[in-house]
């Protein structure tokens, strides 16, 4: 008995595959997500891919701040940027990233913290 499955080509690039590379819509599922993360960092930061990918290769695919490089991650780097500003900073590691914003992005409280922490190093 022979099965068929059923194809579909992707309205962007053409693509031709099972439903299964499919959401509903025209578009294949790469497609859609490169979509929509162009439009996220349009909206939320005001850069595009490319712009992002150029950061990337600046910082070696690594933190900013504690150099852990993209392929040890399970998210990739986030955009950091000046919350008032919004200019973009550079790129974090989830843990770089949330850790400054806990800390109110206050170079401040930063700095506190990081004596705080070498008064119990010796």
């Amino acid at each position: 008995m022979t099965t068929t499955q059923e194809t579909k080509e992707c309205s962007s690039c053409s693509f031709q595959g099972p439903l299964t590379a499919f959401y509903k819509g025209n578009q294949c599922r790469t497609c859609l997500y490169e979509a929509a993360r162009r439009r996220k960092l349009r909206l939320r930061y005001g850069i595009t891919p490319e712009e992002y990918d150029s950061l990337y290769q600046q910082q070696y695919g690594c933190c900013a701040i504690c150099g852990i490089h993209q392929s040890k991650l399970h998210t990739t780097l986030a955009v950091d940027h000046n919350h008032d500003t919004k200019e973009v900073r550079g790129l974090l590691c989830f843990d770089c990233n949330t850790g400054i914003g806990k800390l109110q992005d206050n170079y401040d409280i930063i700095i506190k913290a990081a004596e705080y922490l070498r008064s119990f190093t010796g």
